[in-house]
């Protein structure tokens, strides 16, 4: 928390902005935006050994640079990190640290940027498409559709929820993100890590070449093992 504040206030930064429309902001992005950066293995062994002092503590952290033209990602060792020990904490000082980039300017491209939870670019899409598709949806697995919009019919009480998740999928490139979206079901709230167990028969990728949102489309639907198709409509 201490080298988040610290960033937020010397980039300037703040610690996500993925939800909603793109801005030209600059964020911690990830679930790694900040990690330890190991010390040197001989440093290490000296210190462990009795031989020399603790090794000073820096951290690696990766920001998205929405205020860069084009946006890219970028990563900075920051620190000294003083105080707390070997344990986490808030009070760590990072009074006399610095931050230092690791990576040249635009060296990772924007649509390389880590993956984000918060991420909420493919909703509007996804939920129109599941709408397109929701009569063969209910037929395929029941009204345990909750998450399609002003559908009575997508959904029935007790029968458990569904969850969409995007991830990383290996066609993309370096000009084009591109995510594979997959949903699971579960029964309830307090269950929601019995979703793995219960992927439905529906995936898409969906296609994130720039910032712009004009720009994303949804392609290779598989449903029930079919496909792919080129759209919801093909299916």
């Amino acid at each position: 928390k201490a080298v988040v504040d610290f960033v937020k206030l010397k980039m300037p930064a703040v610690e996500t902005d993925m939800v909603g429309p793109f801005r030209k902001v600059d964020f911690l992005s990830g679930t790694s935006a900040v990690e330890l950066i190991e010390p040197p293995k001989d440093v290490a062994q000296r210190f462990l050994n009795g031989d020399g002092p603790a090794p000073p503590r820096f951290a690696r952290v990766t920001l998205v640079r929405g205020s860069a033209d084009p946006p890219d990602v970028m990563e900075y060792k920051v620190g000294p990190i003083l105080g707390c020990g070997t344990a986490g904490c808030d009070t760590a000082s990072l009074e006399t640290a610095t931050i230092e980039p690791m990576l040249a300017p635009g060296a990772v491209p924007f649509q390389k940027r880590p993956y984000e939870l918060s991420d909420s670019a493919v909703n509007d899409l996804a939920l129109g498409a599941l709408s397109e598709l929701r009569a063969l949806l209910v037929a395929a697995t029941g009204p345990v559709w909750d998450i399609i919009p002003d559908c009575d019919e997508c959904h029935a009480p007790g029968m458990g929820h569904i969850q969409a998740l995007p991830f990383n999928d290996f066609t993309s490139s370096s000009t084009d993100r591109i995510s594979i979206v997959r949903f699971f079901w579960y029964q309830s709230r307090d269950q929601l890590q019995a979703m793995w167990l219960h992927p439905m028969p529906i995936h898409f990728r969906f296609s994130q070449p720039s910032a712009d949102a004009s720009a994303f489309r949804l392609f290779d639907f598989v449903f029930c093992s079919q496909g792919p198709f080129a759209s919801a409509a093909a299916v």
